[in-house]
């Protein structure tokens, strides 16, 4: 978690990407989210890129590897719906806390 914390405090300060928003509601052809999010801009973020570019960058330090599904979904498509399947949350719940 200090891990992730560190890397998102890196980046306070830095543009909001209003487009990649927009851009979650245009799925690529297999609606997979494979294909970079064509209205995504690389110098800008949004809150679960962040969150999973975190998750990518820290996934040494896991207790749980992260699944080979969430590691196939380009970090400009996940939206943060998309977050509550990485390892992340408490194993007894399986969600974040309410």
């Amino acid at each position: 978690a200090k891990a992730m914390a560190d890397f998102a405090l890196a980046h306070v300060g830095e543009p909001y990407d209003l487009s990649a928003i927009v851009g979650l509601h245009f799925r690529d052809d297999a609606d997979e989210g494979i294909e970079p999010n064509p209205l995504a801009d690389d110098g800008e973020w949004i809150c679960s890129r962040l969150a999973d570019m975190g998750l990518r960058g820290t996934e040494a330090l896991h207790r749980v590897p992260l699944p080979a599904a969430f590691m196939i979904v380009h970090l400009t498509w996940r939206p943060p719906q998309g977050l509550l399947d990485a390892p992340i949350w408490e194993p007894a719940s399986g969600l974040p806390p309410a």
